[in-house]
């Protein structure tokens, strides 16, 4: 399950027009988001610096500019938490003790992986096929992590591939589902 963790009991006088508790609420909420931010980008950072293979050029700008985008989130949620009158806790210490991301993985299933491809074989093996698939939200796992499936089509057939996703998230209902948020303290 996902949780939020009230990390931010520095206050500060704001001219913000919400109630004291409720600022609080969207400071920690801020909080958590900039610590979860900031380890996806120092976790992207980590995927850049060890990509290896004959794709390696490519994918370490992807990742390199992916990584400097999730730096200017970073920069965005710290000062709307200085804004509402909350204490930014921005060092990579302060992400790491509040984050909830799990740890960037390093083995799956007991195997080690060692690069970025490694652990994306299991995703790529349809793309090589030709078929049109589509990935589709399904739900949550009890830690609050999103679930998807994979829907995989005939030849040429990309029409039916998106109908069958679209009756899925139909009688599904997916988007209508959140993962639990929990506030704590």
């Amino acid at each position: 399950m996902a949780h939020v963790t009230k990390t931010n009991s520095h206050h500060f006088p704001t001219h913000i027009d919400i109630k004291s508790g409720a600022r609080g609420r969207l400071i920690a909420m801020l909080d958590q988001d900039l610590a979860c931010t900031f380890d996806l980008a120092s976790q992207v950072k980590q995927a850049h610096w060890n990509v290896k293979g004959k794709e390696f050029y490519p994918l370490h700008l992807l990742f390199d500019e992916i990584a400097e985008e999730l730096v200017k989130f970073v920069d965005e949620l710290a000062e709307r938490i200085t804004s509402l009158g909350g204490y930014a806790h921005g060092t990579v210490r302060m992400a790491a003790e509040h984050s909830s991301l799990p740890e960037y993985p390093t083995e799956i299933d007991g195997v080690q992986m060692e690069t970025y491809i490694d652990w994306m074989k299991s995703a790529y093996y349809i793309t090589l096929t030709g078929l049109p698939a589509i990935s589709v939200p399904c739900g949550f796992t009890d830690d609050g992590l999103p679930v998807g499936i994979q829907i995989v089509g005939r030849w040429h057939d990309d029409f039916g591939v998106l109908q069958i996703a679209r009756a899925f998230e139909q009688a599904t209902q997916v988007w209508k589902r959140r993962p639990p948020v929990v506030v704590e303290g």
